[in-house]
């Protein structure tokens, strides 16, 4: 196959949904840890709950709070025009016209605005600016190549901290399914050894043009770690924007709003690890979570997902589990494209 793409943003389609939230239940996620040696804290239940409904939120640890404070300064900047005061905050701004004429060969798919080693997102009919809510700056890191070293330098080292405390988690899931030596790297496409295919994104959903929010999608990748909502100056409107398609495995799902904590990361599984534990016993299969963003007039609304998504030249594997508890992998696609592809083609409702 000739054309490669990252699939997390390939997957990423958009229509126009309501503005005005319906009135919806509140989704509230369990909430797990992160120790200063990257090791998780998180009980047996609250584990099988995150997996079940595909969210969960991780307390922001101390050391961490800097990082993320600069990370949201900078999603809530990067899409404005400077004004030429001098401040830190003014170096963001304008950040995306100016890397846009810096690197035409990596914004080259107009909106998307992301290529690593050429490649290119699968384009739909619907995913233009003038269509859509969101601005945005893209940028991936693979094994063979890393486009965040052309972020400002403390964004790329928030960045960086932050894909550390994705990767602990990809390791502790792969404890908990009892993966070992080179089955984690294999299982993973490379995520637990820090050598997928990871995708940053910052959004900036325009509440001036009225619509629309994201459309309902599943993320392609094994997790996604979400600084989300980003509000601008103090407002805090009723709604996050975030819902999701919440239900028990094999039943009935509906439309619930996912409301963070405060100081929280918001963690969700993606369709590769649902694919890679489909056919473990049903207390250890991974849920990918079908979501979506409502669009929110005369709102100012940013957030910022990092996808950590398989090396998409790896071979796809699935879990098995054995009769004595261990288990055995069957490698069920040649490449993960094989897989991008599928998952990219489905719509959601």
């Amino acid at each position: 196959m000739n054309t490669k793409f990252i699939p997390a943003f390939s997957n990423i389609q958009h229509r126009i949904i309501a503005t005005a939230t319906p009135h919806i239940t509140q989704f509230k996620m369990v909430t797990a840890s992160i120790n200063d040696d990257m090791t998780i804290s998180m009980s047996d239940a609250e584990y099988r709950a995150a997996i079940r409904t595909g969210f969960f939120q991780l307390k922001i640890p101390a050391y961490m709070r800097p990082h993320i404070e600069t990370l949201k300064q900078f999603a809530r900047e990067f899409y404005k025009d400077k004004i030429g005061d001098g401040s830190r905050l003014d170096q963001y701004r304008g950040f995306n016209e100016a890397f846009n004429r810096a690197h035409p060969e990596v914004t080259a798919v107009p909106f998307r605005g992301y290529m690593v080693d050429n490649r290119k997102p699968i384009e739909r009919a619907d995913s233009t600016p003038e269509k859509n809510q969101v601005r945005r700056l893209g940028l991936g890191k693979s094994r063979d190549s890393d486009q965040w070293t052309l972020l400002p330098p403390e964004v790329e080292a928030a960045e960086r901290e932050l894909n550390k405390v994705g990767v602990a988690f990809v390791n502790f899931i792969l404890d908990k399914l009892g993966v070992i030596g080179e089955d984690r790297g294999r299982l993973t496409g490379l995520v637990s050894v820090d050598q997928g295919d990871h995708g940053l994104l910052f959004n900036h959903f325009d509440g001036a043009r009225k619509l629309p929010g994201l459309r309902p999608h599943r993320d392609y990748g094994w997790v996604t770690a979400l600084i989300s909502p980003i509000w601008a100056g103090d407002q805090v409107p009723v709604h996050s924007g975030l819902e999701a398609k919440i239900g028990e495995p094999g039943g009935e799902k509906r439309w619930m709003e996912v409301v963070p904590d405060q100081d929280v990361l918001i963690f969700n599984f993606g369709a590769s690890a649902e694919k890679s534990t489909q056919h473990l016993p049903e207390d250890e299969r991974i849920h990918a979570c079908i979501h979506q963003v409502r669009g929110q007039e005369n709102s100012e609304r940013s957030s910022h997902p990092l996808f950590f998504d398989p090396n998409f030249d790896s071979p796809m594997y699935t879990l098995h589990r054995t009769a004595d508890g261990g288990y055995t992998l069957e490698k069920i696609h040649n490449v993960y494209s094989e897989h991008a592809l599928m998952e990219n083609s489905l719509l959601y409702d």
